[in-house]
């Protein structure tokens, strides 16, 4: 076995190469258990036969614990910090709702409890790899020849259709740019290489401060193959004879993935020109646009393109024509087709029922209807904080790069068909109709 450069004498490169997660996961259950007197649980009748009574415990912290309590965000000129929760008295302290959280999560798994407690999250997926081919590559692009593909995607202008109260789209054609060409245009050497900024918003703002407007005339090239990285071709049509050309056309740009060396291929270096428009209008059913709307939530382009119309898109049609998906680039950021509660619902329909009775967690821990539609109950669990015992050593922690959990990471998040040695030949993911989750996550 080669060795691997920096790598320990006690790690093999099977090892290096696995992927490890501070978490697990326990197995989702096909079954929910709802005792059958839940409906008869109140507290303004105890059981005859109840019992109540105080359990006294002590918590031995084996590794350095963080409570978050005091924190200070992040500015420009110094790193966001978290101080340990104290009480008021200055005391160190793991607040109760803490414990009381750890123990509700414990005996949901113990006493085949509903998995409720989780958003409706739309999840998405943008990754170029070929092992995401099945699930994204061929759904954004179809297979033209050997090495050869060519984008499914459509482009057209969003806007908001007021009788209908629906977003609709207008297609257009479009044809795409080189930044060279663009560097030419507009006397301006910054399109030569890959822009630092990301965002297409501040590619708009250089292009305004050089006084060009977003209308160019250009002559579309009759769709060809292009060669790209790694001896892939691409077929598209290209823009060329830019300002002299006698069709017009709008400037679109799209966002920059993060900058690689300039000597290598695989930079992304190229924007569009949308043109043609005509045909009937599309529109775009709520779902989808719902789906868009949480993907896109966040999104910084999205939050400066909502306040202008149109707005410049890329879109999929399904089978009978309309619109399945939505995005602000040509190869966005797909919807999947399941959302979570999809996943869980594959397991057991019982895990999301608002109206089948109280599981054991609820019965002790209490239940909130969080739609205000149904019915709650009380908890009869209270839980004090568990107070530090002794001299207390504080550290603090060298400045790091935090990370949450990513539920969109397929390999861990979502239920595998792994063989015996780990390995696995096809991946699931929130695209396959009978996906399920792996489970109640519990870190180790």
């Amino acid at each position: 076995m080669p060795a691997i450069p920096n790598c320990p004498d006690n790690l093999s490169e099977e090892n290096m190469r696995a992927i490890s997660a501070p978490y697990n996961f326990v197995p989702l259950s096909d079954y929910v258990h709802i005792p059958e007197w839940s409906k008869r649980a109140s507290h303004d009748w105890p059981f005859e036969d109840g019992l109540s009574g105080e359990i006294h415990y002590t918590l031995v912290a084996e590794s350095p614990l963080l409570v978050g309590g005091e924190q200070q965000k992040a500015t420009g000129e110094s790193p966001a910090t978290i101080k340990p929760f104290k009480l008021p008295d200055g005391r160190y302290a793991i607040p109760g709702s803490s414990l009381k959280g750890m123990l509700r999560a414990v005996t949901e798994i113990a006493g085949f409890g509903r998995m409720r407690m989780v958003d409706d999250r739309q999840l998405s997926i943008r990754d170029l790899t070929a092992g995401a081919r099945p699930f994204y590559g061929n759904l954004m692009t179809r297979t033209v020849g050997r090495r050869v593909f060519e984008p499914v995607a459509k482009a057209g202008w969003l806007t908001f259709d007021a009788r209908k109260s629906l977003w609709v789209i207008q297609p257009c054609e479009y044809a795409r740019v080189e930044h060279d060409d663009l560097a030419i245009y507009s006397r301006d050497s910054w399109w030569r290489s890959v822009p630092r900024e990301p965002e297409a918003r501040n590619k708009y703002a250089r292009w305004s401060r050089r006084g060009c407007s977003l209308t160019v005339d250009f002559d579309p090239d009759a769709v060809r193959d292009h060669v790209h990285s790694r001896g892939i071709r691409l077929r598209y049509r290209k823009a060329l004879n830019l300002g002299s050309g006698k069709q017009k056309g709008v400037l679109v740009f799209t966002g920059q993935p993060a900058r690689r060396d300039p000597r290598r291929n695989g930079r992304k270096h190229m924007e569009f020109l949308f043109y043609n428009a005509k045909g009937a209008r599309l529109d775009v059913p709520e779902e989808v646009w719902r789906g868009f709307s949480q993907i896109y939530g966040d999104n910084s382009d999205w939050n400066w393109w909502k306040t202008r119309s149109p707005i410049p898109v890329f879109y999929l049609l399904d089978g009978t024509g309309n619109v399945q998906s939505l995005g602000l680039s040509l190869m966005y950021r797909l919807a999947y087709r399941k959302t979570i509660h999809g996943a869980i619902r594959n397991s057991c329909q019982q895990h999301l029922e608002k109206d089948g009775g109280y599981d054991l967690a609820d019965l002790l821990f209490g239940f909130v209807d969080g739609e205000g539609q149904g019915e709650s109950l009380r908890g009869r669990v209270s839980v004090e904080a568990a107070v530090a015992q002794g001299d207390v050593t504080r550290d603090v922690q060298p400045p790091t790069i935090l990370n949450a959990p990513k539920p969109s990471y397929y390999p861990n998040y979502i239920l595998q068909n792994a063989k015996k040695n780990g390995t696995v030949d096809h991946y699931h993911t929130l695209m396959d109709k009978n996906v399920r989750i792996r489970g109640f996550k519990r870190y180790t």
